[in-house]
């Protein structure tokens, strides 16, 4: 029985790939809700007093996202490091990721 598993190095990468351009995406996330924390007029004359409601919520959110933003690196770097470390299996184009035991 195997210790890990066999996976094609380049779909790691690609993997890290598609995890960064998703991390990228919560930049927008973070630039639209600053707009909304800034400004009296994203709500309105009537309902300027949202803005004041929401702060904490918006500071909660902010805390969140840098939180996903610092898995989805670690998470990417350790796609990278799997797929730059491992060893090519014999005769064939995969490699032999080995995970660590888990307890």
């Amino acid at each position: 029985m195997s210790n890990g598993y066999h996976v094609d190095a380049e779909q790691l990468r690609a993997h890290a790939r598609n995890i960064e351009a998703l991390q990228a995406r919560f930049e927008a996330v973070k630039s639209a809700d600053s707009h909304i924390v800034q400004g009296d007029e994203a709500y309105g004359l009537r309902c300027g007093w949202l803005a004041g409601v929401l702060e904490q919520r918006h500071i909660t959110q902010d805390e969140l996202i840098a939180c996903a933003e610092e898995n989805l690196t670690l998470m990417a770097e350790a796609l990278r490091k799997a797929a730059n470390d491992t060893r090519p299996s014999r005769g064939t184009t995969s490699i032999l990721c080995i995970l660590p035991a888990v307890r």
